[in-house]
């Protein structure tokens, strides 16, 4: 495991026995369309998530999904099924390595892509 999986599964052991089957059920299809608002690693913006496919991009709502990839993750990972597990774990990476790649100089952001 790299630093990611092991920063995600110690923080996120309890959540998933503190929620019902729905709650957990709702959390997947949130990471789902997450991960479906998330440019290709082919493209320009490779990593980046906007708000809907064609949307607004900015790094506030970006970090805040890509949040939501490592607990969509963490779900996964609770329950052994490690292929979805993995998609998630390496989106959240695309996603935290376009924030890297898109960070200014002097440690900012633009407030739009």
């Amino acid at each position: 495991m790299d630093a990611i999986s092991l920063e995600i599964s110690s923080h996120s052991h309890g959540l998933h026995h503190s929620l019902s089957a729905a709650k957990v059920r709702a959390l997947k299809k949130s990471g789902d369309y997450i991960l479906s608002c998330q440019e290709p690693s082919d493209s320009k913006n490779a990593g980046a998530i906007r708000w809907f496919k064609e949307g607004k991009l900015d790094p506030w709502d970006h970090t805040e999904a890509a949040i939501g990839l490592a607990i969509a993750s963490s779900l996964y990972q609770r329950e052994n099924d490690l292929a979805s597990t993995d998609k998630f774990i390496q989106a959240s990476k695309q996603a935290f390595k376009w924030l890297r790649n898109t960070q200014l100089e002097d440690g900012s952001w633009f407030s739009n892509y």
